[in-house]
């Protein structure tokens, strides 16, 4: 099985590359030469741990755009003037605002919720122990769907590096 490799051309470099199809995210909103395309890229390539290449399959190139694409998401600022998201949008926010909201990306989470009750009902979660070791940016990352591809495929090939 072939290990594909991760290009900046394969992850933003067309409106058909991993981005944008995953995404949805119009080139009205990120254009094809956006430098925080760049800098996403650029940033996962020099985070995502070098051993995941050595799993077979595509592990490798999902675990940097999967990172790509959350630091690109919590990163980018919105396009002036601003593009609308193009459901209902209650806050009247523009398009990454309007996403970062929904996913609460610039809300602090300090970590995962283990229980939760009222008057009538009672809730409580299991936390892995993985969780417990999450740093602040782990932490981070799972708010995006993006940011938690990367984190499974970080784990899923073993917790060498911490996580």
């Amino acid at each position: 099985m072939s290990n594909p490799a991760p290009t900046f051309d394969g992850f933003a470099g067309s409106q058909s590359a991993w981005f944008y199809q995953n995404t949805g995210i119009p080139l009205t909103v990120i254009p094809l030469d956006s430098v925080y395309l760049k800098w996403g890229y650029g940033t996962a390539m020099a985070t995502v741990n070098r051993q995941i290449a050595r799993a077979p399959g595509p592990f490798y190139l999902q675990a940097v755009y999967g990172l790509a694409t959350d630091w690109v998401i919590n990163w980018c600022p919105d396009p002036n003037p601003p593009v609308p998201f193009p459901t209902k949008n209650r806050y009247n926010l523009p398009y990454l605002a309007y996403l970062r909201k929904q996913w609460n990306l610039n809300g602090f989470t300090p970590g995962v919720v283990q229980s939760t009750s009222d008057e009538g009902t009672s809730e409580s979660l299991v936390v892995p122990d993985q969780f417990k070791a999450l740093t602040i940016d782990q932490l981070a990352n799972l708010k995006t769907p993006y940011g938690r591809l990367y984190l499974g495929i970080a784990q899923k090939v073993g917790t060498l590096w911490g996580l």
